[in-house]
Order: C-alpha cells, then sequence, then structure tokens
C-alpha cells in the first residue's frame, strides 16, 4: 500500500510565552477584532450546575498571511483573520444538536482591528492570558479508524504497511498537539460519523436509534467533514488550561463550507481520556 497519497498538510502550533502586536496571531489575550463586533454568547448548565447565558471565551485568533506559507493545499484563506470561541464554563462535548453556539469561529477580511475589551461578565478566570504562537508545517496520516471510514481499508490487515504508518506520528496519544488542518489525535475514536450525526438532529451522547441505510449515508456525507482545528491542553509556569481530563477539542469543518468560507459553520467536539 502506498501511503503518501493519503498524507495531508498539516500546521502545528506551538503556544509560548511573548508579546504580539495587534493583527497578529495569538493564543488569550483581548482579540483583535472589527469594530462593532457582536461578543458570542450562549446559554448552558456550568460547572456548578446553574443554568445562564454566559460570554464565550476568546480561544485564539490566526492571521491567515501566516499562514499561507504553510498551507500546502491552500485551503484556508490567504488573507484575512480567523477567531475562535468556546463557552469554558458550560464546557459542552459537542455530541448534542443543543450545544450549538457553544463554540464559534469567524473570519473577516477587514484590516482595521482595534484591540476589545473582554464583555464585564466574562469570568476572570475565563480570560485567558495572552500567548504567542509559532508555527510549523507537518505531512500526516489519519489514525486508523479515520482511515478506514476515509479510504476504506484496514491500515493493520497490511502488516508490510503498518510499521511505516506507525512511524508517522500519531501514535503517541499523550503528546501536546496544537495544529490547523490535517488530521485530528483522536482520543476516542475518529469524529467524522459524529459530526454528520449531530448536524442530522441525532444526540449522541446516549443511545440513538439509525437505520442501517441511515447510518451508511451519514457516513459517506461523514467524508466531508475535516478537521479545522486542534486544540491540546495549554500550560507553562503561570498557566493552565484543560479540557475535561487532559482531553482536547476539535472543530471540524465541511469541504463546501470551508471553501465558501462559511466558517460560522464549524462544529465543535471535545474528547478526554
Amino acid at each position: 500500500m502506498e501511503l503518501k497519497k493519503y498524507q495531508r498538510n498539516a500546521i502545528h502550533m506551538e503556544i509560548v510565552q511573548g508579546s504580539c502586536e495587534v493583527g497578529k496571531s495569538k493564543f488569550g489575550g483581548t482579540p483583535d477584532l472589527p469594530q462593532g463586533f457582536q461578543w458570542p454568547y450562549f446559554r448552558g448548565q456550568g460547572l456548578d450546575g446553574t443554568v445562564a447565558r454566559r460570554p464565550l471565551s476568546f480561544l485564539a485568533q490566526l492571521n491567515c498571511a501566516e499562514l499561507a506559507p504553510l498551507d500546502l493545499e491552500h485551503r484556508l484563506p490567504e488573507k484575512g483573520m480567523l477567531y475562535f470561541f468556546y463557552e469554558l464554563d458550560s464546557m459542552k462535548w459537542g455530541y448534542d444538536p443543543q450545544d450549538k453556539g457553544c463554540a464559534r469561529v469567524y473570519y473577516t477580511e477587514e484590516t482595521n482591528l482595534v484591540s476589545t475589551p473582554f464583555p464585564k461578565d466574562l469570568a476572570d478566570w475565563a480570560c485567558l492570558p495572552q500567548r504567542a504562537i509559532t508555527f510549523s508545517q507537518v505531512e500526516e496520516l489519519p489514525d486508523a479508524e479515520e482511515f478506514e471510514l476515509r479510504f476504506g481499508e484496514d491500515i493493520a490487515q497490511h502488516p508490510e504497511d503498518y510499521a511505516q504508518y506507525a512511524m508517522i506520528g500519531l501514535e503517541d496519544e499523550d503528546a501536546i498537539c496544537h495544529k490547523l488542518l490535517g488530521y485530528a489525535n483522536s482520543i476516542q475514536g475518529q469524529m467524522l460519523e459524529e459530526c454528520e450525526l449531530v448536524s442530522r438532529g441525532y444526540n449522541c451522547g446516549g443511545e440513538y436509534h439509525v437505520t442501517t441505510s441511515e447510518r451508511l449515508t451519514a457516513q459517506k456525507a461523514a467524508q466531508q467533514w475535516n478537521l479545522l482545528l486542534q486544540l491540546d491542553t495549554v500550560a507553562d509556569d503561570d498557566f493552565e488550561l484543560t479540557f475535561g481530563d487532559s482531553g482536547r477539542i476539535y472543530f471540524y469543518i465541511r469541504d463546501t463550507d470551508l471553501a465558501a468560507r462559511r466558517f460560522e459553520n464549524a462544529w465543535l467536539l471535545l474528547q478526554c481520556c
């Protein structure tokens, strides 16, 4: 089996302490937004059991011009800014259609950006400190479950190729990995089918009934979903942000939405141990 043809380009991110100029890529801090931006809110049950409407935390802004030299497949815009938000108090997993709005992705080509303060009702602990981001380019293969769903083959049935497959780097589930594009480092199995089923109104967090025909249709449609952003634990000497029990969050988007720059249609999933 020739594995190279299944590889995808990924942009790995390292989140480090450092200052950031207005309009540059960064994690946390106050975002640089177009004037008049309406901060997103989500109504959900918080960690203390209280149901309330809360502002989303600002996770990161990514300057597409900085990403363009590493986006070898030209899947992202060549200019503009991508923003990622997530409501950290409810910390929804994304398996329920009702989780819509708990995470948001925005895109703008506006160049007149201003440092925008957090909403006054955003809890202090949910205001993430600013960190700089550095980027690098990597070629990746999917994990075994995603490989089988996308390409219809069980990689384990090709022992002569399995050693080569394992060298790609996805075998280390415990390694911290933030990235754009490529394939997800899943913790609990591939997420493509879940994205598609949730989009069809199924709550994947418990028992649900899907006919064989519906599942086959969903599995085929699931191949249109692709990783946009993976964010892992963010930690240094002064700060730590974890998702669930040392988990990761994943923003997925359909090919058609990515091509049309409909980033508002991205969907978040959370996985942890």
